[in-house]
């Protein structure tokens, strides 16, 4: 038989990658063990450290006891872990309590603020959101300075975390470095900085109104006026629309008319359905639609005869968003008609 399968090395090779096959197959199985079994050794360990420190760390919550009752829990190897756990705390309370976590976090955050600067960016980036969560209070300088981070990651976090502090003095670092978030998707950054509240209009608008301002950053500001809902902002983008030639800038522009005008922009929106770009169309002939109290059948029939199949749904999607049912009726009539 072995001398069969030396003189035809069709089956030698077929013998062998069998072979190949169940021994890369019991490795496979060999990696899958090892993996469960670790995970449920973590999982016991997890499980351990809670029943430990739940009933210390309610005790604490409810002043029953001292700090010092948890923190003597706390072996030195464990100190990330507990940080973690403090985490799941700190995220589903706020006031008092959230306070009294974060004075338990505060013995542990100074060491894990000296491995910011640690080579790996998802580590860095984990360590500005658990200080920012647990301890921004001490820690806002090295918060505000991870925005200059080389790591897109590490920034993110560091703006995500200062804007959730709801201060507009904070958020204000955030605004001073958006040109880092140009490759973001603006939508994501804008509801980032409305978080904050209404605090944020007043410089939102003189970012908007800054020619000098890469035309990202200024769509950025334009796209959280538009969530604001800021009338004075729309009077401004009214006047922009005059003289700004970027696109995807004009687009926002007309968005936040849309969201917040009046029927006095018209004069500066209706020229617009004539652009050669199709989203600037749609966005204008969305606009005219919702400002325009007299819009009739024949600008619906101009909006269906557009050159671009994305304009009329382009229209359509932008008054179902503010609930305008009657226009939308009206505009799906005619297109069964057409």
């Amino acid at each position: 038989m072995i001398d069969d399968l030396g003189r035809d090395p069709l089956i030698l090779a077929l013998v062998i990658g069998i072979v190949g096959l169940i021994v890369l197959a019991l490795a496979l199985i060999g990696t899958a063990v090892r993996f469960r079994v670790r995970n449920n050794r973590t999982g016991r360990e997890w499980s351990r450290r809670e029943r430990t420190w739940d009933p210390l760390i309610l005790m604490v919550l409810s002043g029953a006891g001292p700090d010092l009752a948890i923190h003597e829990s706390v072996a030195p190897a464990d100190r990330l872990y507990f940080i973690e756990y403090l985490l799941r705390y700190a995220r589903r309370l706020e006031g008092p309590e959230r306070a009294v976590i974060e004075r338990i976090a505060e013995p542990y955050l100074g060491p894990l603020v000296n491995r910011i600067g640690h080579r790996d960016e998802a580590f860095r980036a984990r360590a500005i959101r658990t200080v920012g969560t647990l301890g921004q209070a001490r820690y806002r300088d090295v918060i505000v300075a991870a925005l200059d981070d080389p790591s897109d990651l590490v920034a993110m976090a560091a703006a995500r975390s200062l804007t959730q502090s709801g201060s507009p003095a904070l958020a204000a670092a955030v605004l001073a470095k958006l040109s880092r978030f140009g490759r973001w998707r603006p939508s994501l950054i804008a509801s980032m900085l409305v978080r904050v509240g209404p605090a944020m209009a007043e410089p939102l608008r003189a970012m908007m109104a800054d020619a000098s301002a890469e035309p990202a950053v200024r769509v950025i500001a334009v796209e959280a006026l538009a969530e604001l809902s800021d009338p004075l902002a729309a009077d401004a983008a009214a006047r922009l629309l005059a003289g700004v030639t970027d696109r995807n800038l004009v687009v926002a522009l007309l968005g936040l008319v849309f969201v917040a005008g009046r029927a006095e922009h018209l004069k500066v929106v209706r020229p617009l359905v004539a652009s050669p770009d199709a989203p600037v169309r749609a966005r204008a002939y969305a606009t005219v639609a919702r400002l325009d109290p007299g819009f009739s059948t024949d600008q619906i029939a101009q909006v269906l005869r557009d050159e671009s199949p994305w304009v009329p749904i382009r229209v359509v999607e932008a008054l179902e968003s503010i609930g305008a049912r009657r226009l939308v009726a009206e505009i799906n009539a005619a297109a069964h008609r057409a």
